[in-house]
């Protein structure tokens, strides 16, 4: 039984607001089956990553998209707590996320992380690669 101590309970982004300023805002990244989108959280919000999972109905019925929800929640609350700051992160799933398990979502999500810079130990992607 896993102990529930080590348990981060995570955050989700309550406003359709902050949700509307995020995919507006927010960095656009894709990991094939998940379209994530990362915004860094301002001075004025509470200093704890924020996260919602969008799974259309495209994906499959109610049992199925919730599954890829809590695969994906269960992934995020065991990265979150390695985020340097806050962030507010929203990730879409796309259809062919319903055939992957937690095995394949984890290590697609924390690729993506890296990749984006956020986790640390990673480096940002450069943006010009005339000047290494």
């Amino acid at each position: 039984m896993p102990d529930r101590r080590d348990a981060v309970k995570l955050q989700t982004i309550a406003s359709g607001r902050q949700i509307e300023q995020t995919l507006l805002e927010g960095k656009r990244s894709v990991a094939d089956p998940f379209v994530v989108y990362i915004l860094a959280k301002n001075a004025e919000e509470p200093a704890v990553s924020a996260v919602a999972i969008q799974v259309p109905r495209k994906v499959g019925k109610a049992v199925r998209r919730n599954r890829i929800r809590r695969i994906v929640k269960e992934v995020l609350r065991k990265l979150f707590p390695r985020f340097p700051s806050p962030f507010r992160v929203i990730v879409i799933a796309r259809p062919r996320a319903a055939l992957l398990g937690y095995h394949e979502v984890s290590p697609l999500l924390e690729r993506l992380f890296e990749r984006e810079g956020i986790l640390p130990g990673s480096t940002p992607p450069r943006d010009d690669p005339a000047n290494p």
